[in-house]
């Protein structure tokens, strides 16, 4: 029997990693890995403004983030 992934972990780790969520739960795992590699790129491309900048830079990516988050719980429930 297989073991069940648990939803908020892997809402934690698509909140926080982009994309890492669906890793662990073993699904969409090309779109996972892309989307960990597109975050890494975004936060490193974040790293290169102001302190303020980068404030508001990572903010406008919040909505992005509790999105799939959201996504990642859900189907993590199924």
């Amino acid at each position: 029997m297989r073991r069940k992934k648990s939803p908020s972990t892997v809402a934690l780790l698509n909140f926080f990693f982009l994309g890492l969520g669906y890793v662990y739960l073993g699904k969409y795992r090309g779109w996972g890995y892309f989307l960990t590699a597109l975050a890494i790129l975004i936060g490193f491309g974040g790293l290169t403004y102001g302190l303020a900048d980068q404030a508001l830079f990572y903010a406008m990516l919040l909505p992005l983030d509790i999105a799939f988050a959201w996504h990642g719980y859900k189907i993590a429930q199924e």
